[in-house]
């Protein structure tokens, strides 16, 4: 027990106890009133500015992520706790153009723009579209969510506001200049930089503009500087190039879990331990991930420019979702390949075998085959998926029929054979599978260039000992080879400034052109490398249909003239002369080293001759059509020049290649265009944009040409032409740059990629593509 003097003792020691907590109480609280008073960093700042925003914010801030690095301190870091490398793809869905748009997430749902005009509205958790709106340009910039609207700028130089929930517009407002930056919202207003340092307020419920700065402003506590157009804190690009070190990145940094996530140009997404600053994980693209990352409820968001938005997670979380599932969880395509993948569990069929792509953009998926079908879907070309069940003969006609697909989201539905392909890998090109019999490499000697087939096919001319030390292109030696490229021999050595090659169409002569010092001159040589003689001076040789003639242009400072020169008679007669007329300035630009061969109609009475814009006082180029009488038409094009001129083998039509375009503005990606003319009264005229490359097949059905994809990764298409019922079929695509398009003997066409000269690759690839049988007028 306890005595009395021991309870009072007790009593005393608390009563001290109680006076030092109050009194180191009321230290740390003058300690608090101290620095308070005290100036506070610019971090501290921000600090306070982020918590008040989140305390005023949208309803889950704290898992959101509403606007360009999340708050308006431009500091990029999220809550969330969970995401950890490595990290796998949740699911990933195709845009039609290249996302430099970086996303932002709100209330469980993705916001992000694309190069095709669009901003998408996506499901956040899983694969899924809740609305799309088509703005009037190309959209690179994060949109920002505020009190339930959508705002963001399109390279149109318009603010646009949008209901967040809908996609309905409310409002829209147009710049003065380029919008080279997010738009900022805070506190029912909108801030946009605008080309060169003009600063614009507008009320964010109407799009009023409230007021007009230059320079610089203060939004809430922070100073914003607009410079080039470019909006953003004082502070924040000096803090994002610290995380830029040793990368060639155009993205802003993202945090959370103690990781920093940052996009690069080469291809791919890193993520780097913030504490010791060293990489720890990395994820492949196909394209440029200049998209900046957003993170919210444990999944982070980025696009690329291969087209695709990415919805990335941790690998545990879906190998758990996967065997819970069966399947793998919303990703209808393959995800093997890359680090930090996990590999995918087909839902149907094996992908390998039973697969295909989305051949255009807003494609459209039908719920059954019949007239009662709705639309469940529109998709962006190079989609992959699954193929369940198809309809229809292929060989027969290859654009009929149609496919069922398992959709990305676990539905099915039906698509038309004309917007979806079975597709396979053949010698690194994706094939048709329902048209491509085989491919074949061309294997052509290190450093070759400019392969051009004989007419059946059954040998190649090329160029070697390439030379780019000039401002030209330029060969010092010409080989013939089989087929293939194999067993090539040399033929001879010259100048060769003139990379086009015309064949006889019996496959017995060649033409082409050599500079002898100042001179330019016209050869000719029989296939197996013998005979080489002299025919002409002149340039571009094109040798008419039953191989008595030459076609070739002799060019002054004053004018261009066509010429033909009869091999039988050794004759020479100048059918026509086209004076300069545009600028001098545009006439020395225009002339080229590599001029495009005259074209020879099937029966050889006339000429088609593409005459470049510095012929002209408009410098618009045209294609004149000639014969010995003189031009008796001319086709004009509203571009600088005209390449690759080919009459379809019936002389109905004419098809063309155009480029420099005066329609060509600093934001659009115009350069070439295919043409079809029809020569009969109609004049009808089909247009193909960003397309180049022409071959017509030997019955005049098809014309083939060549598309480039608005999208890192599949750099080029091949299409197929049906002129009779004016449908597109897609052969192949490729990885590569493929420029040139033959078409030879036998259902067999040959491609040509090129690339810059390298000591240890080849610089140009080539295949062989057999084709299956195609429907003709005769079938």
């Amino acid at each position: 027990m306890y005595s009395v003097g021991n309870l009072r003792a007790s009593h005393y020691i608390i009563f001290l106890l109680l006076l030092t907590v109050v009194a180191c109480g009321e230290d740390r609280r003058a300690q608090r009133t101290e620095e308070d008073s005290k100036p506070k960093t610019q971090d501290a700042r921000q600090e306070e500015e982020t918590s008040s925003l989140e305390s005023r914010g949208s309803q889950g801030f704290a898992s959101s992520w509403p606007m360009f690095m999340r708050d308006i301190s431009y500091r990029g870091i999220s809550p969330d706790t969970t995401l950890r490398p490595p990290l796998a793809v949740v699911w990933k869905f195709k845009t039609g153009g290249p996302v430099n748009s970086s996303p932002v997430v709100v209330d469980g749902t993705v916001y992000v723009g694309s190069d095709d005009h669009r901003m998408y509205a996506l499901q956040a958790r899983k694969w899924g579209v809740k609305w799309v709106f088509e703005a009037g340009d190309r959209i690179i910039y994060a949109p920002t969510i505020h009190e339930g609207t959508v705002y963001f700028s399109a390279r149109d130089n318009k603010v646009y506001a949008l209901d967040a929930a809908t996609g309905a517009e409310k409002w829209k407002f147009q710049a003065d200049g380029w919008i080279n930056a997010p738009v900022v919202a805070f506190r029912q207003r909108i801030y946009l930089g605008c080309y060169d340092t003009k600063i614009y307020v507008l009320d964010a419920a109407t799009g009023e503009r409230e007021s007009q700065k230059l320079s610089s402003i203060k939004i809430g506590k922070l100073k914003y500087i607009c410079s080039q157009g470019e909006f953003y804190p004082m502070d924040a690009r000096y803090r994002a190039s610290k995380w830029r070190q040793g990368l060639r990145s155009e993205s802003w940094p993202a945090t959370a879990n103690g990781v920093v996530y940052i996009g690069a140009r080469d291809n791919k997404l890193h993520a780097f331990d913030a504490a010791t600053r060293s990489e720890i994980w990395q994820f492949e693209t196909d394209g440029w991930v200049d998209s900046s990352p957003a993170i919210a409820n444990g999944i982070l968001y980025v696009g690329s420019r291969d087209g695709y938005v990415y919805a990335l997670g941790n690998v545990t979380d879906l190998t758990q979702q996967r065997a819970d599932t069966g399947h793998e969880g919303g990703q209808g395509d393959r995800e093997t390949g890359r680090q930090g993948d996990i590999p995918s569990v087909a839902p149907v069929l094996s992908l390998e075998s039973s697969s295909g792509v989305v051949t255009h953009d807003s494609a459209r998926v039908y719920s059954q085959l019949d007239d009662g079908a709705e639309i469940i879907a529109q998709l962006n070309e190079g989609r992959a998926l699954p193929i369940i069940d198809q309809t229809g003969d292929w060989h027969v006609e290859p654009a009929a029929g149609w496919f069922k697909v398992m959709l990305p989201d676990g539905q099915t539905g039906w698509m038309s054979a004309s917007d979806f392909i079975r597709v396979r890998w053949s010698e690194s090109l994706q094939v048709n599978d329902s048209l491509v019999k085989g491919v074949k490499r061309l294997a052509l000697p290190q450093k070759a260039e400019e392969p051009s087939w004989s007419p059946d096919g059954s040998m190649v001319a090329f160029f070697d000992n390439i030379s780019a030390q000039s401002l030209y292109w330029k060969a010092k030696s010409f080989w013939l080879a089989s087929s293939d490229g194999s067993d090539a021999v040399w033929v001879a050595d010259g100048s060769f400034f003139n990379s086009r090659i015309s064949w006889s169409s019996d496959g017995r002569w060649l033409a082409l052109e050599n500079l002898a010092r100042t001179q330019r001159q016209i050869w000719m040589v029989r296939s197996n490398g013998t005979g080489m003689t002299k025919v002409a001076e002149g340039e571009a040789p094109a040798i008419s249909p039953r191989g008595d003639r030459v076609a070739f242009i002799r060019r002054s400072e004053a004018s261009t003239a066509v010429w033909v020169h009869k091999l039988d008679t050794g004759t020479e007669e100048k059918l026509g002369e086209i004076p300069i007329q545009g600028q001098e300035s545009y006439a020395a630009y225009g002339y080229i080293a590599d001029l495009d061969l005259p074209a020879w109609s099937p029966g050889g009475s006339r000429l088609a001759v593409g005459l470049d814009g510095y012929h002209y006082a408009d410098n618009y180029s045209r294609v004149a059509m000639i014969v010995p009488d003189g031009i008796i038409r001319e086709i004009a094009a509203r571009a600088g020049r005209v390449r690759d001129i080919a009459w379809s083998p019936d002389g109905f039509h004419l098809a063309y290649v155009t480029q420099e375009h005066s329609a060509r503005s600093a934001t659009s990606r115009l350069e070439k265009q295919v043409h079809l003319t029809g020569l009969d009264r109609s004049g009808s005229e089909r247009v193909f944009e960003h397309c180049e490359g022409i071959a017509w097949s030997p019955d005049g059905r098809y014309m083939a040409f060549i598309e480039e994809n608005d999208c890192m990764g599949m750099r080029r298409k091949l299409w197929l032409l049906d002129v009779k019922n004016w449908q597109r079929i897609q052969l192949l695509a490729s990885r590569e740059k493929i420029h040139r398009v033959l078409w030879l003997a036998n259902n067999n066409i040959g491609l040509v990629a090129s690339s810059a000269p390298s000591e240890t690759a080849p610089s140009t690839h080539g295949w062989i593509v057999s084709i299956a049988p195609l429907p003709n007028d005769s079938q």
